[in-house]
């Protein structure tokens, strides 16, 4: 959404929003902005990637996720720490690159895997990157 229609939404100047985004970037709130791309027009097909991990070394798992965050193809990935599961979205533009991604993580990290699935998302329902009510 540009400064200006939310502006117009919130009935204030543009220039209090500049003010607030600025501050909102400086306090940490907002971290990053990026575009929002249609991976499938791409060539990319969109998966999710469910593992359970069996107890593992708090360094093991490090090591997995410095892996995670440095993979190019990783878009975002959630660690629930109760239920030991990561759930991964990821694009990939062949299907031999997910069944490498898939080996090579069942393959280095076979003492924390228990269980490795991934799924391939061919349509995604819900874009709402703001919580209901934020800009109201």
């Amino acid at each position: 959404m540009h400064y200006l229609e939310i502006a117009e939404k919130l009935d204030i100047s543009i220039d209090i929003i500049r003010y607030r985004m600025h501050k909102l970037e400086e306090s940490g709130v907002i971290l990053h902005y990026f575009p929002y791309l249609n991976l499938e027009k791409l060539g990319y097909t969109n998966y999710i990637n469910r593992i359970k991990l069996k107890s593992s070394s708090p360094d093991k798992l490090k090591q997995l996720k410095l892996q995670l965050s440095s993979d190019p193809n990783i878009l975002y990935a959630f660690i629930d720490s109760i239920t030991s599961h990561i759930i991964i979205a990821c694009a990939f533009n062949t299907t031999e690159k997910i069944d490498q991604f898939s080996r090579q993580l069942r393959t280095a990290y076979s003492e924390i895997i228990e269980f490795h699935e991934y799924i391939i998302i061919k349509e995604q329902l819900v874009y709402n990157m703001f919580p209901k009510g934020l800009l109201e």
